[in-house]
């Protein structure tokens, strides 16, 4: 029964993840503040450097922020439960 928990929890962990990091933070800020696509401007690539060469500091700011709170919120869905360990 323990290993169902940890395999659904493990299960649940990656889900989290991939949901957290298909947030196109990049893509929305370039569009709704100056009307681009980041993926066809500067380095095409949908970074907040991309961002702040081609939008502006403030949207790179947000855009950092952005992905720094997904990569912590990827990293809290894993510590949720001691034990739900993916690597």
């Amino acid at each position: 029964m323990g290993s169902d928990v940890q395999v659904y929890m493990a299960v649940a962990v990656v889900l989290c993840g991939y949901i957290l990091g298909c947030f196109p933070s990049a893509y929305i800020a370039g569009r709704l503040r100056k009307g681009v696509d980041i993926r066809e401007v500067g380095s095409r690539g949908m970074g907040a450097m991309n961002v702040l060469r081609e939008v502006g500091i403030a949207e790179f700011i947000l855009v950092l922020l952005a992905d720094v709170g997904k990569g912590v919120g990827s990293y809290s869905c894993g510590s949720v439960d001691g034990n739900a360990s993916v690597s």
